[in-house]
C-alpha cells in the first residue's frame, strides 16, 4: 500500500543516542555538542555527516523540537538548552499529561517556547491545519481508531460492572 508520504532516508538524519548526565549533560551538549556527542549511536563520527557538518553550537540549528512524555525532561530542555538557542525556536511535542505543567512556558510571552503540540487530539489538529499538509491524509483514521478504542474500553467496563452486580444478586 502506497501512502504517498515521502519518509526521510538515513542520510537525512542522525541518531546521536543517549545523552548522559541529566540537566548538566544537556547543558554541556547545548554549549559544545561536538565534544559531548562525537559519535552516532552506531559508533560512527557524527559531525562529518551532511546533516551536521555546519553545526558548531545548538544555535546553529534552525529549530529544536523536543518530543517527550515527561514534563521534567521538557522543562530541563527549556531551562538548560533554551538560553543557548539565541532566539532560535524551541518547540515541544508532548503527551497530554505533560502539557498542563508546560503550557505557562508557551503562554508567558517570554519566548522560551514558541510552539506546542500535545496528545492525540493536538496531533490531529496540527495535521489538519494549513501548516502541515500530507499527500495522504491519515488523521481521520488515527482519530477514529483512538475513539473506537475508548468506546470499546467503556463498553467492557460497563459489561464488567453489570456482571459484578448480577453476580452479587
Amino acid at each position: 500500500i502506497s501512502t504517498g508520504i515521502a519518509y526521510l532516508t538515513p542520510d537525512q538524519y542522525l541518531n546521536l543516542g543517549y545523552l548522559p548526565g541529566g540537566p548538566s549533560g544537556l547543558l554541556s551538549f547545548s554549549q559544545a555538542p561536538q565534544q559531548v556527542m562525537p559519535l552516532t549511536a552506531d559508533g560512527n563520527p557524527a559531525w562529518q555527516n551532511p546533516p551536521l557538518q555546519t553545526i558548531q553550537s545548538l544555535s546553529d540549528f534552525s529549530l529544536v523540537l523536543v518530543m517527550t512524555e515527561d514534563p521534567d525532561t521538557a522543562r530541563t530542555w527549556i531551562e538548560q538548552a533554551g538560553p543557548q538557542l539565541q532566539g532560535k525556536p524551541l518547540m515541544l511535542l508532548l503527551s497530554a499529561q505533560a502539557e498542563p505543567s508546560l503550557r505557562p512556558y508557551l503562554e508567558s510571552g517570554s519566548g522560551q517556547v514558541q510552539g506546542m503540540v500535545s496528545g492525540v487530539s493536538g496531533g490531529v489538529a496540527y495535521q489538519d491545519s494549513a501548516v502541515f499538509t500530507l499527500q495522504s491524509d491519515t488523521s481521520g483514521i488515527t482519530w477514529s481508531t483512538y475513539s473506537l478504542g475508548l468506546w470499546v474500553g467503556a463498553i467492557l467496563l460497563l459489561l464488567a460492572g453489570l456482571y459484578g452486580v448480577f453476580r452479587l444478586v
